[in-house]
């Protein structure tokens, strides 16, 4: 999850894996968002639902989950100076996210 909180600059991040948000129940929240927001679903919504804190980060959706198809590079951490992020994302946009070790800013 990349909060917009303008921590480090631009966000903050939190990293939930598949494994951890399997077996937490979907987002059966009998709450219905307002008018122009819609309740996550799915994996995302399970997280949204269920862990803590990210709800209240995020608030409701702005729009349906769309897919994409993410290029991610990871960053070997051995090396010296230490990389500032340990990984960078493509987004829908073309935009780069760089990420990692708590934190997200726009790169490129």
């Amino acid at each position: 999850m990349f909060y917009n909180d303008g921590a480090f600059q631009e966000g903050s991040a939190g990293y939930y894996m598949e494994a951890a948000y399997a077996s937490m129940p979907d987002n059966l929240s009998n709450e219905t968002p307002p008018l122009d927001r819609v309740a996550p679903v799915s994996g995302f919504g399970k997280v949204w639902a269920n862990a803590p804190g990210v709800r209240e980060k995020l608030g409701w959706g702005l729009g349906s989950e769309v897919p994409f198809t993410m290029t991610l590079q990871m960053v070997g951490n051995a090396r010296t100076p230490a990389p500032e992020f340990a990984y960078y994302l493509t987004l829908p946009d073309g935009k780069v996210i760089g990420s990692g070790f708590g934190r997200w800013r726009v790169v490129q």
